[in-house]
């Protein structure tokens, strides 16, 4: 059941198509994805940061400015040599980190992993890379971007070998004085590490003695660039290039990068001839050179980004994937393009396959078309793949037509990516309703089970739409879209006494969203404290309204939660708020928990300088959850209202009834006010009236509705003249 009545009466147009553990879309990955696959993926994703950080320090090395590269080439090159060190370190060990992340994840994701699995994958996998790569050769060149498909390999057969043998292996508990759980989880792991590694040193023996003292990284560069002759010089030859690149990279493969070596080997050297022929004032011939694809077909990276990011700002209206076009543009426009690839996520997007695909392609057809025909000058510098789009075109050919080349091809890729990205929305809009009706499931069993969760932490779809949901409620925060209705209070002559303000979120995708899910995403994404005060402040204008339409005491309750209220500075707020206002005295504060506090002294002195400041305290959910008897110790609050299943389970419990009489009759001793909650019945009302609780909210009487309509409820009601205090 819904923890309460008041967030029951919100609309959700959506019906039942989520699923209680896991979306349709994540046992679909889960179940079709290869485990080395995920490893894979999730092991490339591992070193973003690292491949960021060695793209921001090339486009700072290689910013194609004279006076600024004059100024890092001053007094010795210091700057330079600062920027090419960051550069080597992480580019030139790319493939020995990929060699660790991915053994790491290729044991994290086996069923009952632990952590010898999770140490001894990664060791063992960097130790076969190495001997592949052979330990006398070991070197930037080929621990970079040149050993990525070996790395692969390497983590995959030597993760797979290790973890096989290590499920054989029984628990180690080693009896003595320096054999801790740590030792013990070391131990387990040395035999079959030890297999692992005699195995690839035997293998590797094996490997050098068939082709007469050849390692595997050399053998893989042969092959591939063997392969890559058999095509020939022409077309073909660059239009298989940007194809696999583009293949691998839709799979979450780093395709540059793995074919960085045939980059190097087959199209550098074809710059460098069209350079000389340049210099002794010749024609150049080459067509087909590393900036041909830098610059004119990967144009802000693997798919030619640059046309999906112009798309998605110019056609997309999802806020997400604007937003992520927003954070990407700038490096972007340095062709780094790994936080879209990842973000949005392109991988694995079979929406997005085609246009990823197609548009480099036809990027390259008509780059070769262009300068084929004479139209566009063949390539006549090196230009670094950081480049800026537009810049890089002129750089490359020494032309202004070049640039316009560009120009052509990113309005085509736009083109192109249009139809795509807007199916992309649609799409996303049918899988929103999927993964919020899963988030509702998992916030519904939270409260019924009283058990927290964390639905931004959840795995796969579900809390990557915890996360989007959390922005649109910050979004939603600046806008229009959040709104208070009022759910009338009455007293047992059905007078009305006042009503609770409660949230309402109007969604432009969801409709109204399930309350109790709206807080909990606020809290996890630590905006609560700013929603809270926004629905106090908001409250209290809606309070001046009612006054200038009534001259009566109309109470008005707003939650805020038991953490907000720990805060000095929450309390501060609060009590600024009254005294600018002027009609504290008319807002009761009712405590919910969300989570537990701490009901000591620095709590109490929050309590009485809230009441000084004029607001009313009320206790929410009494009895049940977090609730103590503690809070009743000190003269702090005004109004206690029951829980709501104590007062559902009244007609067929007794003992909820009498406990019910026994809180109405401690509230005359104490002082306090009794109102009960999910009045949807005469007859349950008249139960809660025999047990001396005279003062109800519920649907029996109104659901929440906007502040205009409660003002014209209470115009058609009339409302009292001020009167006594109120008494059970």
């Amino acid at each position: 059941m819904q923890k309460n009545e008041r967030t029951a009466d919100f609309l959700c147009p959506l019906g039942k198509a989520g699923e209680t553990m896991k979306t349709k879309r994540e046992k679909r990955f889960l179940t079709d994805t290869p485990l080395g696959v995920q490893a894979i993926r999730q092991g490339l994703v591992s070193v973003v940061p690292v491949l960021l950080v060695r793209a921001f320090a090339l486009v700072l090395r290689s910013l194609p400015v004279p006076a600024y590269q004059q100024l890092i080439h001053q007094g010795g090159g210091v700057p330079y040599l600062f920027l090419n060190s960051i550069y080597n370190v992480t580019f030139g060990l790319l493939s020995l980190f990929i060699t660790g992340t991915i053994g790491y994840h290729f044991a994290a994701l086996q069923p009952k992993s632990d952590v010898s699995a999770r140490l001894g994958c990664p060791i063992a996998s960097m130790a076969c890379f190495v001997l592949f790569t052979g330990i006398d050769q070991l070197s930037v060149d080929t621990l970079g971007p040149k050993g990525m498909f070996l790395a692969i390999l390497s983590a995959l057969c030597a993760s797979s070998i290790f973890c096989a043998l290590l499920k054989s292996r029984p628990p180690v508990d080693l009896m003595t004085d320096g054999a801790d759980a740590h030792f013990s989880s070391s131990m387990r792991r040395l035999a079959p590490l030890a297999v692992t590694v005699v195995l690839a040193a035997s293998a590797n023996q094996l490997l050098l003695a068939l082709t007469g003292g050849k390692n595997a990284h050399a053998l893989l560069l042969e092959t591939a660039n063997g392969l890559f002759a058999l095509t020939g010089d022409g077309a073909f030859r660059g239009f298989l290039f940007v194809f696999l690149s583009s293949v691998l990279w839709f799979f979450g493969i780093h395709g540059s990068d793995i074919l960085e070596g045939v980059s190097a080997s087959v199209f550098a050297p074809a710059t460098e001839i069209n350079i000389a022929l340049a210099a002794a004032g010749k024609a150049p011939t080459e067509i087909l050179t590393k900036p041909f694809f830098d610059v004119f077909v990967l144009m802000g990276g693997c798919g030619s980004a640059m046309c999906l990011l112009l798309a998605l700002l110019l056609f997309s209206r999802r806020h997400s994937s604007r937003r992520l076009a927003g954070m990407t543009a700038l490096p972007m426009l340095f062709n780094i393009n790994e936080i879209m690839i990842f973000g949005l996520p392109v991988i694995y997007n079979p929406t997005l396959l085609i246009p990823f695909l197609c548009t480099p392609l036809i990027c390259f057809a008509t780059t070769y078309a262009a300068m084929a025909l004479g139209i566009v000058p063949l390539v006549t510098a090196s230009v670094e793949w950081t480049t800026p789009v537009l810049i890089g075109g002129y750089l490359a050919t020494g032309s202004p037509a070049g640039a316009l080349l560009q120009l052509f091809n990113l309005v085509l890729g736009v083109m192109l990516y249009r139809p795509f990205v807007l199916r992309y929305d649609r799409e996303r809009k049918e899988t929103a309703v999927e993964d919020y009706n899963a988030l509702v499931d998992r916030m519904k069993e939270s409260e019924s089970s009283r058990a927290p969760v964390k639905l931004m932490q959840l795995p796969g779809a579900q809390g990557v739409f915890a996360k989007a949901l959390a922005f649109d409620l910050e979004r939603a925060m600046q806008g229009k879209e959040l709104s208070l209705y009022y759910q009338p209070q009455y007293r047992l002559d059905g007078s009305c006494l006042g009503a609770e303000a409660l949230l309402r979120w109007n969604h432009p995708l969801l409709g109204m969203v399930y309350p109790p899910l709206v807080m909990q995403l606020a809290q996890e994404a630590g905006t609560l404290e700013e929603l809270e005060k926004r629905i106090v402040a908001r409250s209290l204008e809606d309070v001046r309204r009612i006054r200038g339409e009534f001259n009566a005491p109309l109470k008005i309750s707003v939650n805020v939660t038991g953490v907000s209220l720990q805060n000095p500075d929450f309390v501060r707020y609060l009590i600024e708020l009254a005294e600018q206002s002027e009609d504290g005295a008319q807002i009761c504060l009712e405590l919910t928990e969300q989570a537990a506090i701490q009901f000591n002294k620095p709590l109490q002195e929050c309590f009485s300088l809230l009441r000084k400041a004029g607001y009313r305290l009320a206790i929410d959910d009494f009895s049940m959850g977090n609730t103590s008897l503690q809070y009743l110790q000190g003269s702090y609050f005004d109004l206690v209202k029951l829980d709501g299943s104590l007062v559902r389970q009244s007609l067929s419990n007794s003992r909820s009834l009498e406990i019910v009489s026994s809180i109405v009759s401690l509230s005359k001793s104490l002082g306090f006010q009794v109102l009960a909650e999910y009045i949807s019945t005469e007859e349950l009302r008249d139960n809660m009236a025999r047990a001396g609780c005279t003062l109800y909210q519920g649907w029996l009487y109104a659901p929440a509705m906007p502040l205009e309509d409660f003002v014209k409820r209470l115009k058609l009601e009339g409302v009292p003249e001020p009167a006594q205090q109120e008494k059970n």
